[in-house]
Protein backbone atom coordinates (compact mmCIF):
# COMPACT_ATOMS: atom_id res chain seq x y z
CA UNK A 1 0.00 0.00 0.00
CA UNK A 2 2.74 2.30 0.80
CA UNK A 3 4.56 1.95 -2.51
CA UNK A 4 1.21 2.12 -3.93
CA UNK A 5 0.77 5.63 -2.54
CA UNK A 6 4.39 6.76 -3.53
CA UNK A 7 4.47 5.34 -6.59
CA UNK A 8 0.38 7.67 -7.23
CA UNK A 9 2.16 10.86 -5.00
CA UNK A 10 4.82 10.62 -7.38
CA UNK A 11 2.57 10.44 -10.55
CA UNK A 12 0.54 13.58 -9.37
CA UNK A 13 3.55 15.39 -8.78
CA UNK A 14 4.96 14.52 -12.13
CA UNK A 15 1.32 16.02 -13.49
CA UNK A 16 1.42 19.09 -11.87
CA UNK A 17 4.87 19.90 -13.00
CA UNK A 18 3.79 19.25 -16.44
CA UNK A 19 0.86 21.27 -16.39
CA UNK A 20 2.86 23.84 -14.97
CA UNK A 21 5.46 24.26 -17.54
CA UNK A 22 2.78 24.10 -20.26
CA UNK A 23 0.94 26.70 -18.59
CA UNK A 24 3.70 29.11 -18.61
CA UNK A 25 3.65 31.62 -21.29
CA UNK A 26 7.51 30.88 -22.45
CA UNK A 27 7.05 27.16 -22.60
CA UNK A 28 3.33 28.01 -24.51
CA UNK A 29 5.50 30.36 -26.72
CA UNK A 30 7.54 27.65 -28.02
CA UNK A 31 4.30 25.92 -29.45
CA UNK A 32 2.26 28.88 -30.57
CA UNK A 33 2.04 32.58 -31.94
CA UNK A 34 -1.08 34.59 -31.57
CA UNK A 35 -0.62 36.88 -35.15
CA UNK A 36 -1.52 40.84 -35.07
CA UNK A 37 -4.83 41.80 -35.88
CA UNK A 38 -4.57 43.03 -39.52
CA UNK A 39 -2.96 39.39 -40.13
CA UNK A 40 -5.55 37.43 -38.10
CA UNK A 41 -8.16 36.62 -40.66
CA UNK A 42 -8.41 34.04 -43.73
CA UNK A 43 -10.93 32.94 -46.60
CA UNK A 44 -11.17 29.75 -47.49
CA UNK A 45 -13.88 28.58 -50.07
CA UNK A 46 -16.25 30.67 -52.21
CA UNK A 47 -20.03 32.41 -52.18
CA UNK A 48 -22.58 31.34 -54.24
CA UNK A 49 -25.70 32.93 -53.79
CA UNK A 50 -25.93 36.74 -54.24
CA UNK A 51 -28.74 37.56 -51.41
CA UNK A 52 -29.85 36.07 -48.00
CA UNK A 53 -34.02 35.18 -47.49
CA UNK A 54 -35.09 36.75 -44.30
CA UNK A 55 -37.91 34.23 -44.15
CA UNK A 56 -35.48 30.69 -44.06
CA UNK A 57 -32.44 31.49 -43.09
CA UNK A 58 -31.26 27.54 -42.06
CA UNK A 59 -28.19 28.02 -39.51
CA UNK A 60 -25.51 25.02 -38.16
CA UNK A 61 -23.51 25.12 -35.35
CA UNK A 62 -20.72 22.85 -35.33
CA UNK A 63 -17.31 22.39 -33.41
CA UNK A 64 -15.58 20.40 -35.84
CA UNK A 65 -12.72 19.07 -33.26
CA UNK A 66 -10.07 20.58 -35.99
CA UNK A 67 -11.62 17.64 -38.59
CA UNK A 68 -9.53 14.97 -36.88
CA UNK A 69 -12.05 12.29 -37.35
CA UNK A 70 -12.35 9.96 -40.03
CA UNK A 71 -16.01 10.62 -40.95
CA UNK A 72 -15.40 14.50 -40.96
CA UNK A 73 -15.37 15.40 -44.43
CA UNK A 74 -18.67 12.92 -45.40
CA UNK A 75 -20.56 14.28 -42.98
CA UNK A 76 -19.80 18.12 -43.28
CA UNK A 77 -20.52 17.87 -47.07
CA UNK A 78 -23.81 16.18 -45.89
CA UNK A 79 -24.62 18.53 -42.85
CA UNK A 80 -23.60 21.86 -44.96
CA UNK A 81 -24.76 21.36 -48.30
CA UNK A 82 -28.32 23.18 -47.52
CA UNK A 83 -27.28 25.78 -44.55
CA UNK A 84 -27.17 28.91 -45.69
CA UNK A 85 -24.79 29.88 -42.80
CA UNK A 86 -22.49 27.28 -40.60
CA UNK A 87 -21.11 28.77 -37.80
CA UNK A 88 -17.62 26.31 -36.58
CA UNK A 89 -14.89 26.45 -33.57
CA UNK A 90 -11.94 24.59 -33.74
CA UNK A 91 -11.65 25.49 -37.40
CA UNK A 92 -7.96 24.70 -38.65
CA UNK A 93 -6.68 25.70 -42.42
CA UNK A 94 -4.47 22.15 -42.63
CA UNK A 95 -4.39 20.88 -45.71
CA UNK A 96 -7.11 18.01 -45.36
CA UNK A 97 -9.96 20.83 -43.70
CA UNK A 98 -9.17 23.73 -46.63
CA UNK A 99 -9.13 21.15 -49.66
CA UNK A 100 -12.32 20.41 -48.53
CA UNK A 101 -14.17 23.91 -47.94
CA UNK A 102 -12.36 24.64 -51.13
CA UNK A 103 -13.70 21.40 -53.22
CA UNK A 104 -17.11 21.89 -51.79
CA UNK A 105 -17.31 25.60 -53.08
CA UNK A 106 -20.99 26.62 -51.83
CA UNK A 107 -20.01 28.56 -49.21
CA UNK A 108 -17.00 31.63 -48.36
CA UNK A 109 -15.54 30.59 -44.74
CA UNK A 110 -14.02 33.63 -42.98
CA UNK A 111 -11.43 32.16 -40.15
CA UNK A 112 -10.59 34.32 -37.17
CA UNK A 113 -7.94 32.93 -35.69
CA UNK A 114 -7.07 32.10 -32.57
CA UNK A 115 -3.31 31.04 -32.61
CA UNK A 116 -0.72 29.53 -35.26
CA UNK A 117 0.97 26.14 -34.53
CA UNK A 118 4.69 27.34 -34.81
CA UNK A 119 5.37 23.70 -35.85
CA UNK A 120 3.02 23.26 -38.81
CA UNK A 121 1.74 26.82 -39.39
CA UNK A 122 -1.36 25.73 -38.82
CA UNK A 123 -4.32 28.25 -37.73
CA UNK A 124 -6.75 27.42 -34.99
CA UNK A 125 -9.93 29.78 -34.32
CA UNK A 126 -13.39 29.89 -35.43
CA UNK A 127 -14.90 30.70 -38.88
CA UNK A 128 -18.88 31.61 -40.31
CA UNK A 129 -19.60 30.43 -43.28
CA UNK A 130 -22.49 31.60 -45.30
CA UNK A 131 -23.89 31.54 -49.15
CA UNK A 132 -23.82 34.92 -49.54
CA UNK A 133 -20.86 37.21 -48.47
CA UNK A 134 -21.14 39.55 -45.55
CA UNK A 135 -21.14 43.26 -45.17
CA UNK A 136 -18.32 42.87 -42.77
CA UNK A 137 -16.82 41.21 -40.66
CA UNK A 138 -14.94 41.37 -37.30
CA UNK A 139 -13.33 39.39 -34.55
CA UNK A 140 -12.45 39.71 -30.91
CA UNK A 141 -9.48 37.51 -29.29
CA UNK A 142 -9.59 37.16 -25.54
CA UNK A 143 -7.77 39.58 -23.18
CA UNK A 144 -7.64 36.55 -20.94
CA UNK A 145 -5.83 33.37 -22.29
CA UNK A 146 -6.20 29.49 -21.71
CA UNK A 147 -4.28 28.38 -18.05
CA UNK A 148 -3.00 24.82 -20.19
CA UNK A 149 -1.06 26.13 -23.59
CA UNK A 150 -1.58 29.67 -22.87
CA UNK A 151 -3.76 30.58 -25.76
CA UNK A 152 -6.60 33.00 -26.36
CA UNK A 153 -10.05 32.10 -27.74
CA UNK A 154 -12.16 33.82 -30.37
CA UNK A 155 -15.29 35.33 -31.05
CA UNK A 156 -16.00 35.97 -34.50
CA UNK A 157 -19.19 38.38 -35.95
CA UNK A 158 -20.40 39.41 -39.56
CA UNK A 159 -23.37 41.13 -40.61
CA UNK A 160 -25.51 40.42 -43.70
CA UNK A 161 -28.25 41.91 -45.85
CA UNK A 162 -31.42 41.67 -45.09
CA UNK A 163 -33.37 43.31 -47.64
CA UNK A 164 -34.41 45.98 -45.24
CA UNK A 165 -34.33 49.62 -45.02
CA UNK A 166 -31.78 50.45 -42.37
CA UNK A 167 -31.39 46.37 -40.81
CA UNK A 168 -28.86 43.94 -41.35
CA UNK A 169 -28.62 40.37 -39.62
CA UNK A 170 -25.61 40.14 -36.95
CA UNK A 171 -24.11 36.64 -36.81
CA UNK A 172 -22.22 35.91 -33.65
CA UNK A 173 -19.90 32.54 -33.20
CA UNK A 174 -17.88 32.40 -30.18
CA UNK A 175 -15.71 30.02 -28.58
CA UNK A 176 -15.29 30.65 -25.21
CA UNK A 177 -12.24 30.48 -22.45
CA UNK A 178 -12.35 27.32 -21.03
CA UNK A 179 -10.12 26.47 -17.97
CA UNK A 180 -10.76 29.92 -16.39
CA UNK A 181 -12.75 31.38 -13.48
CA UNK A 182 -16.59 31.34 -14.11
CA UNK A 183 -15.81 35.23 -13.42
CA UNK A 184 -12.92 35.57 -16.10
CA UNK A 185 -15.55 33.13 -18.42
CA UNK A 186 -18.33 35.99 -17.74
CA UNK A 187 -16.26 39.22 -18.17
CA UNK A 188 -15.09 38.04 -21.92
CA UNK A 189 -18.54 37.07 -23.34
CA UNK A 190 -19.51 40.67 -21.49
CA UNK A 191 -17.69 42.11 -24.33
CA UNK A 192 -19.82 41.44 -26.85
CA UNK A 193 -22.56 43.87 -25.17
CA UNK A 194 -21.17 46.77 -27.15
CA UNK A 195 -21.65 45.16 -30.44
CA UNK A 196 -24.72 43.98 -29.92
CA UNK A 197 -26.43 46.75 -28.19
CA UNK A 198 -25.22 49.14 -31.61
CA UNK A 199 -26.56 46.74 -33.75
CA UNK A 200 -30.13 47.60 -35.49
CA UNK A 201 -31.98 44.30 -37.03
CA UNK A 202 -31.85 40.57 -35.52
CA UNK A 203 -28.87 38.76 -34.18
CA UNK A 204 -27.94 35.17 -33.74
CA UNK A 205 -25.30 34.29 -31.06
CA UNK A 206 -24.15 30.86 -31.10
CA UNK A 207 -21.13 28.55 -30.63
CA UNK A 208 -18.96 26.73 -28.01
CA UNK A 209 -19.80 28.46 -24.47
CA UNK A 210 -17.95 26.18 -22.57
CA UNK A 211 -20.23 25.87 -19.67
CA UNK A 212 -18.43 23.81 -17.91
CA UNK A 213 -20.37 24.63 -14.42
CA UNK A 214 -23.70 25.13 -13.45
CA UNK A 215 -22.10 29.06 -12.51
CA UNK A 216 -20.99 29.82 -15.91
CA UNK A 217 -24.61 28.48 -17.36
CA UNK A 218 -26.61 30.14 -15.35
CA UNK A 219 -24.55 33.76 -16.12
CA UNK A 220 -24.34 33.22 -19.68
CA UNK A 221 -27.93 32.12 -19.89
CA UNK A 222 -28.76 35.79 -17.25
CA UNK A 223 -26.78 38.17 -19.81
CA UNK A 224 -28.24 37.06 -22.82
CA UNK A 225 -31.66 37.21 -21.90
CA UNK A 226 -30.78 40.75 -20.08
CA UNK A 227 -30.28 41.50 -23.82
CA UNK A 228 -33.14 40.05 -25.47
CA UNK A 229 -32.23 36.71 -26.32
CA UNK A 230 -34.22 33.79 -26.82
CA UNK A 231 -32.44 30.34 -26.31
CA UNK A 232 -33.36 27.85 -28.87
CA UNK A 233 -34.74 25.05 -27.56
CA UNK A 234 -33.86 21.08 -29.13
CA UNK A 235 -36.49 18.65 -28.49
CA UNK A 236 -35.19 15.58 -30.12
CA UNK A 237 -33.69 14.27 -27.08
CA UNK A 238 -30.54 17.02 -26.73
CA UNK A 239 -28.06 14.72 -27.25
CA UNK A 240 -25.68 18.16 -27.35
CA UNK A 241 -22.03 17.83 -26.49
CA UNK A 242 -21.56 17.94 -22.29
CA UNK A 243 -18.89 18.47 -20.69
CA UNK A 244 -17.15 15.36 -18.70
CA UNK A 245 -18.00 14.80 -14.82
CA UNK A 246 -20.22 18.27 -14.61
CA UNK A 247 -22.58 17.61 -17.55
CA UNK A 248 -23.26 20.29 -18.40
CA UNK A 249 -24.05 21.63 -22.05
CA UNK A 250 -21.42 23.49 -24.06
CA UNK A 251 -23.13 24.30 -27.03
CA UNK A 252 -26.16 26.43 -27.79
CA UNK A 253 -27.81 29.21 -30.24
CA UNK A 254 -29.57 32.21 -29.23
CA UNK A 255 -31.40 34.91 -31.48
CA UNK A 256 -32.99 37.82 -30.74
CA UNK A 257 -35.84 39.30 -33.56
CA UNK A 258 -35.97 36.10 -35.00
CA UNK A 259 -38.66 33.66 -34.66
CA UNK A 260 -37.25 29.55 -34.83
CA UNK A 261 -38.20 26.16 -36.31
CA UNK A 262 -37.12 23.09 -36.92
CA UNK A 263 -34.32 23.02 -33.90
CA UNK A 264 -32.75 19.79 -34.20
CA UNK A 265 -29.14 18.06 -32.36
CA UNK A 266 -27.66 15.39 -35.07
CA UNK A 267 -26.86 12.87 -32.77
CA UNK A 268 -26.06 10.25 -35.17
CA UNK A 269 -23.45 11.50 -36.35
CA UNK A 270 -20.02 11.05 -35.26
CA UNK A 271 -17.73 13.35 -37.22
CA UNK A 272 -16.38 15.12 -34.09
CA UNK A 273 -16.50 14.63 -30.19
CA UNK A 274 -18.99 17.57 -30.74
CA UNK A 275 -22.69 17.28 -32.09
CA UNK A 276 -23.73 19.85 -34.85
CA UNK A 277 -26.96 21.82 -33.94
CA UNK A 278 -29.56 22.99 -36.92
CA UNK A 279 -31.78 25.76 -36.74
CA UNK A 280 -34.28 26.91 -39.13
CA UNK A 281 -34.32 31.10 -38.32
CA UNK A 282 -37.28 33.87 -39.60
CA UNK A 283 -36.71 37.93 -39.48
CA UNK A 284 -40.39 38.19 -40.42
CA UNK A 285 -42.06 40.73 -38.59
Amino acid sequence: MNTFLKMNRRTCAIVATLLFVWSTPTFAGLWFSVPPVEKSVIEMGSYSESALNPNDIRVMVWNIYKGKKDSWESDYSYLSHDRDFILLQEVVNSDKVKKHFEIEATHGLKLATSFISKRSGTRTGVAIGSRSSPTKFGFRRSKKKELIGRTPKVMAFAEYDLSRESEKLLVINIHSLNSVTAKTHFTELKTSRKLIDSHVGPVIFAGDFNTWTKKKTKSMRSYLRSLGFSEVVFPNGDDRMKAPITNRVLDFIFVRGLSYKDAQVWDDLDGSDHKALYVTLSASK
